[in-house]
C-alpha cells in the first residue's frame, strides 16, 4: 500500500515537492497515495522523473515573489505536457483539495481535468485565480492549510505531510502572506512531518527549492520505507 502524502503550496518553493517526488519515484518507495493543494499540484501530474524536470522549468517563469503572474501561460504549459490527462488516470493517485469560491467551502476533488484542476490552484498578483471546472469555480484550497486530513481519510494512514517552508518575509503583498501563513498550518495530525527550506539568500531560486526537496527525500528515506512497510504488515 505504501505512505500517504500531504503537500501544501508554495509559489516557486513548490518545486521542492518535485524534488521529493522525484527521489520517491526513483528509489520506488511505496506511495499509497498523494493529497495536495496549490502549487503541490504541479509535480503530482508527472509520470515520469523527465516530466518533473520540466515542470521545474515552468516555475522558473514564476515572479520571484513565488506569485504567478500569468495563469494562462502556465495553463497552456500544462496542456501541452498532459493534454488529456485526468486526476483519476494519474499513475500515483491523487486527490486535489480546492475552495469553491461561491461557497467558500473545501472541495475534495478525485476526477476531472488536471490541467484546469491544477491551473485553479495558482495565485497572481491579484490574489487567487480561478477556474470553470464542471461548472464549479474553484480556486486554490491552501487556505484550509496542509490537507492531512484529507490525506489520511481517502488514502489512510501513516500520512507524512511536506512543507515548503519560506523563513524569509515575501516580497509581496497581503494576498501571499495569508496564503502562506495557511498553507504552512496542518489541518490534522501527521505521523510525519517534514519541513523543506533553502539557505538564506536563495528563497527565489527555484533550483534550490528542487535541490532541498531531493536532499530531504534522501534524509529521510529509511523513514519512510519504515513506513510503508509497517503499513503492508
Amino acid at each position: 500500500m505504501g505512505i500517504s502524502l500531504a503537500m501544501g503550496t508554495g509559489g516557486g518553493e513548490g518545486a521542492a515537492y518535485a524534488g521529493f517526488l522525484y527521489v520517491l519515484y526513483q528509489s520506488e518507495i511505496p506511495v499509497a497515495g498523494i493529497c495536495a493543494c496549490g502549487t503541490g499540484v504541479f509535480p503530482c501530474l508527472a509520470q515520469e522523473p523527465a516530466h518533473l524536470a520540466y515542470l521545474v522549468h515552468i516555475w522558473k517563469h514564476l515572479d520571484t515573489s513565488g506569485l504567478i503572474p500569468d495563469q494562462e501561460a502556465v495553463y497552456e504549459a500544462l496542456v501541452t505536457l498532459f493534454p488529456t490527462l485526468r486526476l483519476e488516470d494519474c499513475p500515483t493517485r491523487l486527490a486535489v483539495l480546492a475552495c469553491d469560491v461561491l461557497k467558500g467551502q473545501p472541495v475534495l476533488l478525485r476526477e476531472g481535468p488536471a490541467a484546469a484542476i491544477a491551473a485553479s490552484s495558482l495565485w497572481s498578483a491579484n490574489g487567487p485565480c480561478i477556474s470553470n471546472v464542471n461548472g464549479c469555480y474553484l480556486s486554490d484550497g491552501s487556505v484550509f492549510g496542509v490537507p492531512v486530513n484529507s490525506a489520511a481519510r481517502v488514502f489512510g494512514r501513516p500520512v507524512v505531510a511536506l512543507r515548503a517552508v519560506r523563513r524569509g518575509k515575501p516580497r509581496a503583498g497581503v494576498p501571499e502572506i495569508l496564503i502562506q501563513a495557511a498553507a504552512h498550518r496542518l489541518d490534522g495530525a501527521a505521523e510525519v512531518v517534514i519541513d523543506i527550506e533553502v539557505q538564506n539568500g536563495h528563497e527565489d531560486d527555484v533550483d534550490a527549492w528542487f535541490d532541498a526537496g531531493q536532499q530531504q527525500a534522501h534524509v529521510w528515506e529509511p523513514i519512510l520505507w519504515s513506513l510503508a512497510k509497517e503499513r503492508e504488515t
